[in-house]
């Protein structure tokens, strides 16, 4: 089941889209569950792990995007989509990872296009079988953080978990590479999806560990970096 989230303080807007999503995911018949929400602060306290948020830009006292930034201090996976009256906003939604945004008044096509496209992307759901200590184990990737070399195996860091292998870091690098994980470092493949900031030679993942960005490899990786999301997310630009 998808959750999916709207929080606008206009009424007239929060029912188009509760109205337009509800038979857009019924005549797809895609199972969902929508919360609505006239504030920031709401939306916060429910502390959900939506698939899927409507953020109004122009809200009070928590904008759009004040709100936003608070989601990613600990959600990475949700897909915001930006519902505003101006464009000028798009800088602010890309340094958040937004999905997209829908001008007002929302026009139904567009806002349809998103949902396919987003909801999609949730189907597309990859998983990876790994040889660890603790046998053959399946993970989603989206929930591997990193891999790392130690002496003679490899840890590897996910969301909920330690797990170490007896394979190459290369190995995992040929199996993981289609799914955007790349080398930072000659001892580390990192997941482009978690990464919250790039700062010298350091990377900051989205559970604020750091991991070492290699000085000879930085320029290749940035670019690889900034090109996943380009592609991710650069068409809010």
């Amino acid at each position: 089941m998808y959750e999916i989230a709207a929080c606008d303080d206009d009424e007239f807007i929060l029912n188009i889209l509760s109205d337009y999503i509800t038979e857009f995911c019924s005549n797809y018949n895609c199972p969902f569950k929508l919360s609505l929400y006239h504030n920031g602060e709401a939306l916060l306290e429910q502390n959900a792990g939506f698939d899927l948020i409507f953020l109004d830009i122009q809200m009070s006292p928590l904008t759009g995007i004040e709100l936003a930034k608070m989601i990613r201090t600990n959600n990475t996976h949700s897909k915001i989509v930006f519902v505003t009256n101006y464009t000028d906003y798009t800088h602010c939604a890309f340094d958040v990872k937004a999905f997209d945004y829908l001008s007002k008044p929302v026009n139904k096509n567009k806002l349809f296009r998103t949902l396919n496209d987003a909801l999609n992307r949730y189907s597309d759901k990859k998983t990876i079988c790994l040889n660890t200590e603790d046998g053959t184990i399946s993970l989603d990737v989206n929930n591997i953080l990193y891999m790392e070399y130690v002496p003679r195996k490899i840890r590897i860091k996910t969301d909920t978990d330690i797990l170490y292998s007896s394979n190459s870091l290369i190995y995992f690098y040929k199996s993981l590479n289609i799914y955007n994980f790349e080398y930072s470092h000659k001892g580390y493949i990192v997941n482009l999806k978690r990464i919250r900031k790039i700062e010298g030679f350091k990377i900051t993942l989205d559970n604020e560990e750091i991991i070492p960005l290699a000085q000879k490899k930085a320029p290749s990786f940035k670019k690889i970096y900034f090109d996943y999301l380009h592609n991710e997310f650069g068409k809010i630009i």
